[in-house]
Order: structure tokens, then C-alpha cells, then sequence
């Protein structure tokens, strides 16, 4: 029956037409219709009524004419076969074809490996890319393949489904265009198939590539028609390898879902030479030598000769620009035959002070695959220091650690030392680079040293007056303090009336100082105790001598063990503990005896050694290497709290100085008032400032249970030079609170810069799927199977019996036929 007629009955019969959808077809059902034996026994039924019908008209009507009996029968009969199918339940139904459009899953790879400028390089690709000048990035041959222009190759994938473009590196986000509703209708005949505009261009900057993860959630569509996969098949993340990566290609296949492969760049592995790294000290002194390491990555060059030249660029104060680069060495370097790292160390000795950054290069090489990566990508920056760091040591007595020191520093060219050996017979004079003739007592003469170094001083000579001085030179002035307790005067020292305030100063808590006396005469000397190295403190200047923590940690393995110590009992907040005691029996409830603590007293910095003989550790090492570093790197770390201009109210520091990008940035500050007491505040307001200009805001909240000490966690983002800057809503914030770090590009993506093409290829035939070059990515279209599905829903039926129209129609009969009868005169 037509359309039009069924539309007809729909109206007659007052059937609301909006419940059967547009383009249904329409048909009439029954709803109560019998089955099996019940049809007989309806038909006998129905004939039955019939003929009792004929029979009641031919016996009461006789003498009625033929044609009224006639008409009076067909009228009963009439309303008997519409009760009949009223009682059929007659109803219009409706089928309507239904149509689920299968998603097409495309995966792109993000990942920084995919800036790699190789697309083209392979020579199945030549002509992919007419319309470009010169190489082409991994990233710009996605976006080419898959812009939105009419005909390209986004265009014919989004007519094989509904289309989810993805991009992952070390996870997966939606890139754009993205449909949950697998199962849709498709759209109309002329309609556009996909806003493909909505398709942002893949941007190259994620830090790791979890193939594993895409893949897992490509298959998670419930109707899928494929997924194409856009990479360079590097996979990165550790969790998961080439097994992992095929079993998921073999589950593809069992459902159906091939996966076509999209295979970029190069696949030839690269000729490649790569400057990975340079470091050096952070401060320097003017014409002292230093070291300068390096390392190269060399891969299918062979073994062969390179030059490498180190470069040497200013940076102004207040700058971010680097200066015109100076070569100062050109060394001749081996490579390896089979490839890998190669260590260089340069010695150089500046003879201009200031701020300098210190780079590698190699030239360029006959044949190399790349030489973007033939320089530094992150200098190391130093800063060298000029002044001469004028140093005061006064001992009580000429312990073996006292005539030590006072031979490294006075060989050392960037320190003035002046020494007050309190047990020297009078008359005699005084050692040191600039000899004294009285301890210094007055403002004028304190002032003008830069560290005061006490070993196990003798508190006879000292007065209040002194005490006093000494506070304020490191509490206000940014002094530099260094007491050494001993066995001979520390007791006295710290316990008598005129010098007790040296406990305020010291960054740590000695407690009862009468228990503490007796402790320290009943303590044993028979035997020595390693070393306590606390490992989150290696990175400390006191600690490092290797810019790894592991070097540094194996070398401080070294040093022989302790015999005495003095007994304290806990560090001050804020301070840092570099070394603690190991024998358990002096552990306290606060932890281990603190050893070697260092500290913020207002401006200035302290150190706290709680033991002697340090001139044991002279055995670690060749030439006693390990124990004139730590004494220079300690004397050198209280200069330069004193080197900054004016006062500096604190300290902002991070967990490395070298990160790679999407690293975790540990950052931890220690802020004084304009006071100088701890900080007290929710939060801190600190900027990183970018190569790129960009300054991110940088919380930093208080740590609980310690004073003025704040932590923030930030991302390295970008490459280069980074400048973390604490900002104070005052302005008596003094010389600068900032530090600088590099940040150079993630090492897994780096590393492995070629095509995994065997991999791809693997992947794509377990999963009944195809490999494409970007030359041949346009005909994966056709190989995509059509898997649409029709089927067929059957609509609610619709009554036809109970309405108004049937009721009207029997007893409308029913009524005629009464009338007739009583106009025949028939009961």
C-alpha cells in the first residue's frame, strides 16, 4: 500500500503519524491473531455465528422479502465481523533500517621525535611533498597529509566512518575531532561528511612516546572500522616493548580492526655526531683553573677523527643575551668504532671576571644525517668571581686540622688568609698570607674579613663585646661562619657567660650543656665510625665534588670514619644536615647526631662541623684530592653568601641545575623577613622566566614544621637557560633571590631518531592491516573495509481497534439494524 494511503487511514482512524519516523515502512499487523489449532477453531467459531444468523432471518423474517431479510442479516453479520477483528487487535506497525557507521580511529604521534626534519629524506617519498622547499619535519607531513583541503586524505577517510583523531606521546588526547556516538546515522546524501576543519595541526612536543597506550585506546571503540597510525614507530615508554606492542596488534585482528600504518622518516639509522652535554662549576674565582666536562653521542660514523671546539660567550649582568662566542680550544677527539658516548675535560682559567656561558661544537661532518645537534643546546654557565676572599681562622690550639687548612688556603690564589693560633708563645708571629698581630676586635677589622673560620677556639680570649660583632657580622653583614667543635675548648666555649650567644648563630640545638660535658668525656675513642652521608643533601656545595650524586656519593664512601664528636642534639629548621653520626647509641628522638650542618643565621651563612680530625680524610682520593676540595668548597660556599651586593633575604634553590624537558623541578627557598627572622607566610610568589620570554607564576607554600623554609614543585618547559626569581610584594628584599638552571631536550627522544620501519611493518601485518609510506599514504582509503551495518527495528505497533472509529462503526450497525426491525415489526 502507498505512503499516501497509509497516511490516510492514519487520520481516518485518529492515529498520531509523528511516532513512525519518515521513511518507515508501514504495514498492517494483528496483534491478537490465533495460531496453530485456535486458527480452526476461530474460523468454526466465525462460521458458525454466521449461520446462526442466516438461520434466526430465514425462520423470524419469513414472511419479510427476500432483500430485507438480506439486508438485515448482512447488518448483524456486519457488526459480528468487526467485533471479530476488534477482537484480532488489528494495529499499523512500522520498520525503519537502521544504519551503524563504524568510527575510524587515526592516531598521530606528538612527540618531540617527530620535529625531526627527515620526512622526505627517504627515497620512497620524493614527490609526497611537492609544494615544500627543503626538508620536511616528521609533524609537517601529518599535517600535509591531513589538512582539510577537498581530495586530501582526511577527506576520504572521514567517508569510510565516523572519524577520532587522537595524538599521543606519553598519553593520548583528543586532537580535535572526536565522536563518542559509534553507531550513528550517516549523514544525508550531499551533506558534508566531516567538519575537518575542526582538526588542529599536530604540534611535536611531548616527552616520551607510549605507542602501547594509543593503540589500547584506539581498540577500545565498540564498531571500528580501523585505525591508521601516523609515527615513527620509537616507542619510549619502558613498560611495554615490541611483544606487547604485536599481542595488541593480534588482538586488532581478532576484532576485526586492521591497523594501517603510516610509517615517517627516515629509516636508515642517522650518521650522526651529538655534543649531549657540558658542565662546569657553577662560581669560579678570576685566574683559577677549572674543569669543563663534556659528552658526545657518535652513531654509524665508524671510528674517526672529530674536532671539538669549546666556546666561550659573555652574558652582560642583567642580560639574557650571550655575547659574540670565542673559541679558546680545538682538540682532536676519537670517536668510537662501534658509536656511544665519548667524555671530554677541557681545564680553563678565566681571566675576566663576570657571567659566562661555555659550549661545544663540532664542525659539521662529510655525510652526517643532521648537524642541528653539532652545539651545545644548553651552555654550562659560570659565574667567575675576582675579589679576593679574605679569610680569618682562629684556632685554640695547632691541631693537625688547623695546619691543613692553613696550607690550602694559603696556596689558594682567590683567598687572603689571616691566622690567630691562640696557643703561639708571645713574641712569635702569626702564619697566613696576611699576618696579623692582635685578634681583631673593633667593627673596621672584623668587617673586613669574609669568613671567620673557629677551631675549637679558646673562649678566654673572647669577650661579650666580641660576641656581639660576631652576630652582627653574619646576621647583617652576610658573613660567613665556620665553628669546628673539639675536644679541648668547645665545652667552655659554648657554655660560658661571654660567649654562650654563639648558640644563637650555630645552626643547631645542643640542649643540657652540663649533660652534654659529661657525655663528652665519657665518650670512647677506640674505634671509628663511617661516615653518616645524608643522600638527599649530595647536591649541597659542601657535598658535591661530581656534577653526578652518584660519583659524589662513591667518593665521600672513601673517607675514613670519625673518632670523636660532640654531642648535640638536634638541627635547626631550615638548616641542612650533610653528614650524621652512625652509631645507633646516639641516636636520639630527633635521629641521629647531626655532624656536619649547614645553616642561614639572618643574611649570612653557617656551618657547624661537630667533630675534628678532618686531616684524616687527606687519605681519600690521590694527593689528598677529596680533603682540599671539601675545605675550598666550603670556604668558597660562606664567600659567596658574602658576595652579593647589599643584604639578600634568603635563598632559592633547586634539587638539580640540569633538567630535561617535563622534568620535575624541586623547588625550595629559604626567606627571611626584613628582620631577617624566618619568613611567616601562606605563600610565596615566584616567576620562572623561559628562553622564550614567557614568565610562569611559581607557588611556593611553608614547610611544615620548619621556619622560613618554602617548597614549590614546577615542569621544565622550553630548552635553554631558565631563571627562577622570587618576588616580594616589599621592596627592602636587597640583592636579588634567583638561580639559574638549563633545560635541554628529553635524552628517550633523542636518542632513537629513525623509523622503526620493521616494527611498523610488523604491526601492521598482525593485524590484517597495511604499511604506507607518506608517498602511498593517500591510497590506504581504498584498502579501509566497509564495515556499516544495517538493520532492521520494528516500531511500537499502533491500535486500530480501540478508537472511537471501530466503536462508531458497530453500533452504528447494530443501531440500523434495531431500527429495521422495529420498523419490520420483528422482535
Amino acid at each position: 500500500m502507498s505512503p499516501l494511503r497509509w497516511t490516510w487511514i492514519q487520520r481516518l482512524f485518529g492515529i498520531d503519524g509523528t511516532e513512525i519516523p519518515a521513511g518507515a515502512e508501514v504495514h498492517l499487523t494483528w496483534s491478537n491473531l490465533p495460531e496453530s489449532w485456535k486458527v480452526f477453531v476461530a474460523l468454526l467459531a466465525a462460521g458458525c455465528a454466521i449461520a446462526a444468523v442466516l438461520h434466526m432471518y430465514r425462520s423470524d423474517a419469513a414472511r419479510l422479502p427476500v432483500r430485507s431479510r438480506r439486508l438485515l442479516a448482512g447488518l448483524r453479520i456486519s457488526a459480528l465481523v468487526l467485533l471479530a477483528v476488534m477482537a484480532l487487535g488489528p494495529a499499523l506497525g512500522y520498520s525503519h533500517r537502521h544504519v551503524l557507521e563504524p568510527t575510524l580511529v587515526v592516531l598521530r604521534d606528538s612527540s618531540q621525535s617527530m620535529a625531526v626534519a627527515d620526512a622526505a629524506r627517504n627515497p620512497e617519498n620524493r614527490g609526497a611533498f611537492p609544494g615544500s622547499t627543503g626538508d620536511v619535519t616528521r609533524a609537517q607531513a601529518i599535517n600535509a597529509l591531513l589538512s582539510p583541503d577537498e581530495g586530501a586524505l582526511l577527506i576520504g577517510l572521514s567517508s569510510r566512518g565516523r572519524l577520532r583523531v587522537l595524538d599521543f606521546a606519553e598519553s593520548v588526547q583528543p586532537a580535535g575531532m572526536e565522536t563518542d556516538d559509534a553507531g550513528a546515522e550517516p549523514p544525508a546524501d550531499g551533506e558534508q561528511q566531516a567538519d575537518v576543519s575542526t582538526v588542529h595541526p599536530v604540534t611535536p612536543t611531548g616527552i616520551g612516546t607510549n605507542l602501547h597506550r594509543a593503540l589500547a585506546e584506539a581498540l577500545s571503540e565498540r564498531l571500528s572500522a580501523g585505525i591508521v597510525l601516523f609515527t615513527d614507530g620509537q616507542q619510549t615508554d619502558r613498560s611495554s616493548g615490541k611483544d606487547e606492542l604485536l599481542a595488541l596488534a593480534q588482538r586488532a585482528a581478532s576484532r576485526g580492526t586492521p591497523i594501517f600504518v603510516v610509517g615517517l622518516g627516515d629509516p636508515n639509522r642517522p650518521r650522526n655526531v651529538r655534543v649531549a652535554d657540558v658542565f662546569a662549576a657553577d662560581r669560579v674565582w678570576k685566574d683559577d683553573p677549572f674543569e669543563l666536562q663534556g659528552a658526545l653521542e657518535s652513531e654509524g660514523l665508524g671510528a674517526r677523527m672529530v674536532q671539538v671546539e669549546l666556546i666561550e660567550q659573555r652574558r652582560e649582568d642583567g642580560s639574557d643575551q650571550l655575547g659574540e662566542g670565542k673559541v679558546l680550544e680545538t682538540r682532536e677527539v676519537a670517536l668510537p668504532e662501534a658509536g656511544g658516548p665519548t667524555r671530554l675535560t677541557f681545564s680553563h682559567t678565566s681571566k675576566e671576571a663576570g657571567r659566562f656561558a661555555y659550549s661545544l661544537r663540532v664542525p659539521p661532518l662529510e655525510g652526517e644525517s643532521s648537524s642541528d645537534d653539532n652545539r651545545s643546546t644548553v651552555p654550562a654557565e659560570v659565574k667567575v668571581i675576582d675579589d679576593k676572599a679574605r679569610v680569618l681562622v682562629v684556632s685554640g690550639n695547632p691541631n693537625w686540622d688547623y695546619r691543613f687548612l692553613r696550607q690550602i688556603l694559603e696556596r689558594e690564589k682567590s683567598v687572603d688568609v689571616s691566622c690567630w693560633l691562640q696557643s703561639l708563645d708571645e713574641g712569635r708571629g702569626q702564619e697566613g698570607d696576611t699576618a696579623i698581630t692582635h685578634l681583631p676586635r673593633t667593627r673596621e677589622e672584623l668587617f673586613a674579613y669574609d669568613v671567620i673560620v673557629l677551631l675549637d677556639p679558646d673562649p678566654r680570649e673572647f669577650d661579650e663585646a666580641w660576641m656581639d660583632l660576631l652576630t652582627e657580622f653574619v646576621r647583617d653583614h652576610s658573613g660567613g661562619l665556620l665553628f669546628m667543635a673539639g675536644p679541648s675548648y668547645t665545652s667552655r666555649f659554648l657554655g660560658g657567660a661571654r660567649t654562650e650567644k654563639l648558640r644563637e648563630i650555630l645552626p643547631v640545638r645542643f640542649g643540657d650543656l652540663a649533660a652534654i660535658d659529661v657525655e663528652s668525656l665519657l665518650q670512647s675513642e677506640d674505634r671509628d665510625w663511617p661516615l653518616g652521608i645524608v643522600e638527599r643533601s649530595l647536591d649541597h656545595p659542601l657535598m658535591r665534588f661530581y656534577p653526578e650524586i652518584n660519583r659524589s656519593l662513591d667518593a665521600w664512601k672513601l673517607f675514613p670514619g670519625i673518632i670523636w664528636s660532640y654531642p648535640v642534639r638536634e638541627a635547626i629548621p631550615a638548616s641542612t644536615v650533610l653528614l650524621e653520626h652512625t652509631d645507633p647509641a646516639l641516636n636520639q628522638l630527633h635521629g641521629p647526631r647531626p655532624l656536619l650542618v649547614s645553616g642561614q643565621f639572618g643574611s649570612g651563612r653557617t656551618i657547624f662541623a661537630g667533630f675534628d680530625g678532618t686531616w684524616r680524610w687527606r687519605q681519600a682520593g690521590n694527593n689528598a684530592e677529596f680533603f682540599n676540595r671539601f675545605w675550598l668548597q666550603t670556604i668558597r660556599f660562606l664567600v659567596e653568601g658574602r658576595s652579593v651586593e647589599g643584604k639578600r633575604r634568603g635563598t632559592i634553590e633547586t634539587d638539580r641545575s640540569r633538567y630535561e624537558v617535563g622534568d620535575r623541578i624541586v623547588v625550595v627557598a629559604r626567606l627571611l623577613d626584613p628582620t631577617f627572622k624566618p619568613l611567616d607566610a601562606m605563600q610565596v610568589s615566584a616567576v620562572m622566566e623561559t628562553p622564550s620570554g614567557e614568565k610562569v607564576p611559581v607557588i611556593l607554600r611553608p614547610t611544615p614544621d620548619q621556619p622560613g623554609r618554602f617548597e614549590a614543585i614546577a615542569t621544565a618547559r622550553g630548552t635553554g637557560r631558565h631563571l627562577l626569581r622570587v618576588e616580594f610584594e616589599d621592596a627592602s628584599a636587597g640583592a636579588k633571590i634567583e638561580t639559574a638552571l638549563s633545560v635541554s631536550p628529553p635524552s628517550l627522544e633523542t636518542a632513537r631518531t629513525w623509523q622503526d620501519a620493521e616494527l611498523l611493518k610488523e604491526i601492521a601485518a598482525a593485524s590484517q592491516g597495511a604499511y604506507f609510506t607518506a608517498a602511498t599514504a593517500r591510497d590506504l582509503v581504498d584498502r579501509i573495509p566497509d564495515k556499516r551495518q544495517t538493520i532492521t527495528v520494528q516500531g511500537q505497533p499502533q491500535p486500530l481497534w480501540d478508537t472511537g472509529l471501530m466503536l462508531f462503526l458497530v453500533a452504528t450497525l447494530l443501531i440500523v439494524e434495531w431500527a429495521l426491525r422495529k420498523r419490520f415489526k420483528l422482535l
